[in-house]
């Protein structure tokens, strides 16, 4: 893993962020935020490809998590394994790493409706 300590701050302030509009009834704001965070870890990973591919794919990103409801179990679950894959960035721990990112794939997948 590649991240900087720059990186990580970043990171940090993105879930202090996320934490202070976790309540919001604005989902477009929460989609917002959670989209910035992924573009930081996309990038902290220092692979610009893959950076320029989910800069990209973020507006997309970003409007299928803003037409999202989420129940508040959900949303604190996902909460806590942002937090926890921000750990294992931390740690330089890969296989901690892919395994959150997989788990919050999977939660947005089958934890959360879709808005009608």
């Amino acid at each position: 893993m590649r991240r900087t300590e720059d990186d990580l701050n970043h990171l940090r302030h993105l879930l202090d962020e996320a934490a202070a509009t976790a309540d919001s009834p604005e989902m477009a704001a929460i989609a917002e935020i959670d989209t910035r965070f992924h573009q930081a870890v996309v990038s902290a990973s220092g692979n610009t490809l893959l950076t320029e591919v989910y800069d990209v794919l973020s507006t997309a990103v970003t409007e299928q998590i803003g037409g999202t409801l989420w129940p508040s179990a959900t949303a604190a679950e996902h909460s806590l394994l942002h937090r926890r894959l921000v750990e294992a960035i931390s740690a330089q721990d890969e296989v901690g790493a892919r395994y959150c990112a997989t788990e919050i794939v999977e939660l947005t997948e089958t934890g959360t409706e879709r808005q009608k």
